[in-house]
């Protein structure tokens, strides 16, 4: 049997490739949120709040006990606040 033979299989092997591909690497997303007094994170398109031990922070950044608005870059499923947002 020659390459030829299978190129219909060859075909649908790409194209399930790419779609597995387009689903799995997601790319970087920014968003908005707030980390409220006890420490905790709720951004503005995940609907839940996240614990203080459950989402990353750049070094430097500190909340100092109020509610603080707070850029977040999502890293695969992982919040990462990336720092404080002014004028809010």
């Amino acid at each position: 049997m020659g390459a030829n033979s299978n190129k219909g299989i060859n075909d649908l092997a790409r194209v399930i490739d790419s779609r597995i591909r387009m689903h799995t690497e997601s790319p970087l997303v920014m968003d908005f949120g707030t980390v409220r007094k006890n420490g905790s994170l709720r951004t503005n398109t995940f609907p839940k709040t996240i614990a203080k031990n459950d989402y990353s922070v750049l070094e430097g950044f500190t909340y100092g006990g109020k509610d603080t608005r707070v850029l977040v870059a999502w890293v695969n499923e992982e919040a990462v606040v990336i720092g404080k947002v002014s004028g809010t």
